[in-house]
């Protein structure tokens, strides 16, 4: 990862209409990864004794330098109408948009991130907005 723990700076949900939010997300202390990135390396180098077996080998991959993003989208009762996940985040800005299952128009809705890392979460945000009618 980067020498600094990476973290949510800002987590905007902009309402598209009654069943579409985008959530714009900022985040601090990642290292510049270019858009493109190719890794020829395997990161489990197979060997005789691996090479015909089935998926069920003991070989594992080593864990990800970056973190997960796990977004949702919670009614005031705390019930999940929406969720995205984001695998090895490395960008300062991402905006994702997620459609909400059986939307309640003019209701109050929060928008959650966390931001998960070996699996513990490192760092959380979340933002509160008003569905449009």
């Amino acid at each position: 990862m980067t020498s600094s723990t990476p973290r949510f700076t800002e987590l905007t949900p902009i309402v598209l209409d009654y069943t579409r939010v985008t959530l714009n997300l900022k985040t601090a202390n990642f290292d510049f990864v270019p858009n493109v990135f190719f890794n020829f390396d395997s990161p489990v180098q197979p060997n005789a004794d691996t090479v015909n077996q089935e998926s069920n080998s003991n070989t594992t991959v080593s864990e990800s330098l970056y973190p997960n993003l796990d977004l949702g989208i919670f009614d005031a009762e705390n019930h999940q109408f929406s969720q995205a996940m984001n695998i090895e985040h490395r960008e300062p800005i991402v905006a994702l948009t997620l459609h909400i299952r059986n939307p309640q128009p003019g209701k109050k809705y929060t928008a959650k991130a966390d931001m998960v890392h070996k699996q513990k979460i490192i760092d959380s945000v979340s933002a509160t907005f008003i569905l449009a009618t």
